[in-house]
């Protein structure tokens, strides 16, 4: 079997989706990851999954804003400790700083596509065409550019939703949608939570306006 992680943050539908079936995957916002999730809140190697027999596990890189865990019905994530595996089960959420995926096992055709080269880019491209922006090849290589090199800093973040759905843009306060960063280098928050106030951050970087 193998493990489809889905990002449900942000609203996207279908959700863009990644296929893990090696031994081993990393997840972060870095260039060099397999999984990779170009949002502030997620450091350049935030965590790891690897297999063992037919379970997949869920490690914790030390990454700045944490990963967690919240079981199929639960309302609020578990905060995995650092270096400490976890074996992931069906329909679980895992929250890789403010993005939200969902687990699910499949077995997929042989030479079936992982998806770890198109994700990032499919979600700037729906980043930036929710905000209003004409998302051409160039604006999209240049913004998740800036997103991959933008230095990691401690971020205010919303919870997670306690009623357990999607945090996409709908699901967030108005105070949520423009946090208190805690940098003056304000780039997107594009990828999957649209933030406006990071967005026009990120045009200013660009020189766009």
């Amino acid at each position: 079997m193998a493990l489809r992680l889905s990002v449900l943050t942000g609203g996207i539908c279908p959700p863009p989706s990644v296929l893990v079936k090696g031994r081993r995957a990393v997840i972060g916002r870095g260039a060099a990851v397999d999984v990779r999730i170009p949002d502030p809140s997620v450091s350049p190697i935030h965590a790891t999954i690897v297999k063992r027999g037919e379970a997949y596990l869920l490690t914790d890189e030390s990454s700045l804003h944490g990963t967690g865990v919240a079981s199929a019905g639960a309302h609020t994530p578990v905060w995995l400790p650092p270096d400490s595996p976890r074996v992931i089960e069906a329909g679980e959420r895992i929250w890789i700083g403010q993005i939200e995926l969902r687990a699910d096992f499949e077995a997929p055709p042989r030479g079936a596509p992982t998806g770890f080269e198109e994700l990032a880019e499919t979600l700037v491209r729906a980043g930036l065409g929710a905000a209003g922006m004409d998302p051409t090849p160039e604006l999209v290589e240049s913004t998740l550019k800036e997103l991959t090199d933008l230095p990691e800093e401690s971020l205010e973040l919303p919870d997670p939703d306690p009623r357990d759905e999607p945090v996409g843009v709908a699901a967030l306060s108005e105070e949520d949608r423009h946090p208190p960063w805690k940098t003056d280098l304000l780039v997107a928050g594009i990828a999957l939570v649209i933030l406006a106030g990071c967005l026009l951050g990120m045009m200013r970087a660009l020189g766009t306006t």
